[in-house]
């Protein structure tokens, strides 16, 4: 049994209305935050959850890690928040794929590693938070 494997995608739609919804709400969001926003970026966040509690979300950083890599500067994108780096990555490999070639990636994971697959994750995750938490005490971004 394969873990891993490419096939032909049943549809041609790419992804969900919703999806798409979100990213273009997103978009929208940031032109609109970096248009209006003064010049002084250390005053201003767009992340609700640093606002209400003074600590950064799970995936602060996000924001300005693809900013970063559309300048190129993919070191300085991957610190700003390395898991959803990586994430984003995967991500855009998949619409490549999905897209571009008409496949798509299938995980066959038994269904008694599945809970060990997700732990994983959610460690990870867990540990780019407790990074990025780290990162904003011992640095002044």
């Amino acid at each position: 049994m394969t873990i891993l494997s490419l096939q032909t995608s049943p549809t041609r739609r790419f992804a969900p209305l919703w999806a798409i919804f979100i990213v273009l709400i997103w978009l929208l969001g940031v032109g609109l935050f970096h248009l209006f926003a003064s010049s002084d970026e250390h005053t201003h966040t767009l992340c609700l959850f640093r606002t209400l509690t003074g600590i950064p979300c799970p995936t602060c950083g996000t924001t300005r890690c693809v900013l970063a890599a559309s300048r190129g500067h993919f070191i300085d994108a991957f610190l700003f928040s390395p898991f959803m780096s990586v994430v984003l990555v995967l991500m855009l490999l998949w619409i490549v794929l999905r897209v571009g070639f008409r496949k798509t990636l299938v995980f066959n994971i038994a269904r008694r590693y599945r809970i060990v697959v997700w732990t994983i994750i959610a460690l990870l995750f867990a540990a780019n938070w407790m990074f990025i938490i780290w990162r904003e005490l011992t640095s002044n971004y």
